[in-house]
């Protein structure tokens, strides 16, 4: 699809465009259901991600890149599944926090269950607590507006992932 769009789209000027295109032929189908799978999976099971042939669109027309809006879906579905707007009562029995007896250089809001296997360590709901861990350092997952946490979300995961 992005072999299509990068032959029909060479002569365009309007930026715009382009973006408006990539985002309804490509990165809806790349996002689609990213909650439930990651790029070490999508290695897994074959699925054709090319790092290099995506990059160059979303520097054209500004876009965020897949790993960062994949993290920050997987933070927002935590702070939506906390603060009730995502209604799964399973799923959050699943939540532990913890809660310190003692003083302690642990500041993580969440429990993360252990785990022997990699493919267990690396599903979904672990993969969005470790990530609601990194976050929840600055942010408070029970009084922040949504769009504040979302943005606040950005910022911090653009640093942690240029450094």
């Amino acid at each position: 699809m992005l072999g299509f769009i990068n032959r029909n789209t060479q002569k365009f000027k309007n930026p715009t465009t382009i973006k408006t295109i990539y985002c309804s032929l490509v990165r809806s189908v790349l996002e689609y259901a990213s909650l439930m799978w990651s790029q070490s999976i999508a290695h897994m099971k074959n699925i054709p991600i090319s790092k290099n042939s995506i990059t160059p669109v979303q520097k054209i027309v500004n876009l965020d890149s897949l790993q960062l809006r994949r993290q920050l879906f997987d933070i927002m579905f935590v702070y939506d599944l906390l603060n009730y707007n995502v209604v799964s009562p399973e799923l959050l029995a699943q939540v532990n926090f913890r809660i310190p007896s003692f003083h302690s250089r642990n500041h993580d809001l969440f429990v993360i269950p252990f785990f022997k296997s990699n493919s267990s360590n690396d599903s979904f709901f672990v993969r969005a607590l470790k990530l609601a861990n990194l976050v929840s350092i600055s942010l408070d997952f029970f009084n922040t507006p949504r769009y504040t946490l979302r943005f606040k979300s950005i910022m911090f995961l653009q640093e942690t992932l240029q450094s």
